[in-house]
């Protein structure tokens, strides 16, 4: 890699040379990464303890125990060494056997010589015998060098002949360890497909109008009944493949609750208790399950509407036979309006989430169809699943608005008349606890007292003295004096500010008891009118249907001979060349298997021969990492 002096930037020559630098690494390491490849790492160097490029291939083989090691050049580098202890050092190298001790192979040590066949070299022969006379000359040096009993066992790695035989046998072992699984692999798939293939012959001779209609029945029933199990519960098809999280379920099919409270972190917290399995992969019943409670919990802790002081005002009015404020009223008047506009909403959302669970399904259906083989090799006729798509749509829209007028007339009916005291103790405690707290309340009689004492009271006063009351009947009067005023003051007053606090409460009560009702409530008419339904109803309804368009004549494409006996006829000419190709693959491994047999019987030196021929070929094949 090419690195610019300081203060100096590289030229764009120089750039784009890095950049091709940087693309042969990358596709270099790509390659190697592969597990099943044994790496030939050559480097030219005369240190062990550097090496460019072992620390290329360190990147995918940390532990080299799929590399072999090479050095290049030999017969540059041993004129180098004047000591024998250097050269067996170099030779034998130690530090990386020290170093990777689960190494594949080498050092290995080669010469080639200069030149290319058919410009310097007259052919292939002619290659051969000049790298055994570079060998040869490595060898000789060596021995010269360490003399011939240091030598011996630094020349075990010397060559391109040893290089090619430890080469040989590591495929060699390789092969015949993996041919052992591979060889009747291929023979259970022959198997396989020669019976896929009779029974395409069986199905073609016996190929009819009223076979099709049958086959088309059989995926009827097949589909409703794959149909339910996916919502009872099933794993046939893939929840990775046709899952959804609860974060992909909201962007694709909308959520109960504005963006910026799906954010915070209660609203998170709430979901991983109250709901669960928001990062599970889920469909069929399992996910309607989880959007059925998601729901809930959003119903119960959706914000409360706000109520502005112009609205509590306005809900006030003025009363047919007085002017004080009707506080039940008021409440009753804002809450039905402020439920409706906060309902409505969650229905329409559960309304889509619930639409887009049950439609994902169809792929489902159909892929655990397919998984189970019922059908056998002709599949699912695309006709046929199209027309069932269309009825399955249709009968998910007209089920769904079935279930959204029943969830209206609810909400209607709960919203339309509030009913406070069904159970003895409903809108008398609300209102007490809406009522300003007693001390309040005699700060508001003390406001009366004192005003009324300033107008004077002279009249009443002798009054009470002419009556001849004690001073026991005197206290007992004013204390009844006192509740009427303060009677007075809640029921008939108009101060505003006590006004707006006492509808505001009993708004936010009627509206939080309805909440439990409205979650119920719609849960229980989703999952009576609207799941229960694709159990109960779709069979009967799917088969009739599809009689009705059988009996209209309007699905004659499904039954076209024609075109179902050229679909068989296509799977059974992929069937045939399936089968042949198994088999030629078979052969090759006769083949090969017979010629390892004959060389381990055959010489050693005839075996070396063999290959001479093509030893130029192979070594042109050794590629420097």
């Amino acid at each position: 890699m090419l690195h610019p002096p300081k203060g100096k930037q590289l030229t764009p020559q120089q750039r784009a040379l890095q950049q091709a630098a940087r693309e042969a690494e990358a596709l270099v390491l790509s390659k190697i990464k592969c597990q099943d490849y044994i790496i030939l790492c050559v480097e030219d160097t005369t240190d062990w303890k550097h090496a460019t490029t072992r620390n290329v291939v360190m990147q995918a083989d940390p532990e080299l125990t799929r590399t072999v090691l090479v050095t290049t050049k030999l017969d540059t580098k041993l004129p180098q060494f004047s000591e024998a202890e250097d050269l067996e050092d170099f030779l034998r190298a130690p530090l990386v056997k020290k170093i990777f001790p689960h190494i594949l192979g080498g050092p290995y040590f080669t010469t080639v010589p200069c030149g290319r066949v058919g410009k310097d070299l007259n052919d292939n022969e002619d290659f051969v015998q000049s790298l055994k006379l570079c060998e040869n000359d490595d060898r000789k040096l060596i021995t010269t060098k360490m003399g011939h009993v240091q030598s011996r066992a630094s020349l075990v790695n010397v060559g391109v002949t040893r290089l090619r035989s430890f080469l040989e046998t590591r495929v060699e072992e390789t092969y015949r360890r993996n041919v052992a699984k591979i060889v009747p692999l291929l023979q259970g798939e022959l198997h396989h497909t020669e019976n896929k293939l009779a029974a395409i012959e069986t199905e073609l001779a016996a190929l009819s109008t009223e076979r099709l209609k049958h086959r088309a029945n059989m995926y009827r029933e097949m589909f409703s009944k794959e149909l339910a199990n996916a919502i009872h519960g099933s794993i046939k098809s893939s929840p990775e493949e046709y899952g959804e999280t609860l974060e992909s379920e909201q962007l694709r099919g909308g959520s109960f609750l504005d963006q910026d409270q799906l954010q915070t972190d209660s609203w998170q917290r709430l979901i991983e208790l109250e709901v669960g399995n928001g990062k599970h992969k889920l469909y069929g019943g399992a996910q309607y399950h989880r959007a059925i409670r998601e729901f809930t919990v959003a119903a119960r802790h959706m914000r409360s509407p706000v109520i502005t002081e112009d609205e509590i005002a306005n809900a006030a009015g003025m009363g047919d036979v007085h002017d004080g404020v009707n506080f039940m009223r008021a409440a009753c008047v804002i809450a039905v309006e402020k439920a409706q506009n906060s309902f409505e909403p969650l229905i329409e959302a559960l309304k889509h989430r619930t639409i887009h669970i049950m439609r994902r399904l169809f792929p489902v259906v159909e892929n655990a169809i397919r998984k189970s083989g019922t059908l056998g090799n002709d599949g699912i006729n695309p006709h046929l699943s199209a027309l069932i798509r269309n009825i399955y749509d249709k009968f998910i829209d007209s089920y769904m608005e079935e279930c959204l007028k029943k969830c209206k007339d609810d909400l209607k009916g709960m919203t339309k008349f509030v009913t406070w005291d069904v159970d003895g103790k409903g809108g008398s405690s609300a209102l007490y606890r809406s009522l300003p707290t007693p001390n309040r309340m005699v700060e508001i009689y003390s406001v009366a007292v004192d005003t009324q004492a300033q107008k004077g009271t002279s009249s009443d006063s002798n009054a009470v003295v002419k009556s001849g009351y004690d001073d026991n009947a005197e206290g007992q009067l004013a204390d009844y004096y006192d509740l009427l005023q303060l009677t007075e003051e809640m029921l008939a007053g108009r101060n505003a500010n006590r006004t707006s606090t006492v509808v505001a409460a009993l708004v936010q009560y009627i509206i939080r008891s309805w909440r439990e009702h409205f979650a119920r409530t719609v849960a229980m008419k989703f999952n009576c009118f609207f799941l229960m339904p694709f159990m109960d109803d779709f069979p009967v309804y799917l088969r009739n249907e599809l009689d009705q368009i059988y009996d209209s004549g309007n699905a004659m494409e499904m039954f076209d001979i024609a075109e179902a006996r050229s679909v068989l006829q296509n799977k059974r000419n992929e069937l045939l060349a399936e089968a042949e190709a198994n088999s030629k693959l078979q052969k090759k491994f006769d083949m090969i298997n017979l010629q390892l047999q004959n060389n381990n019987k055959s010489p050693a030196t005839t075996r070396t021969s063999s290959h001479n021929k093509s030893a130029s070929d192979d070594t042109d094949q050794i590629i420097d990492v």
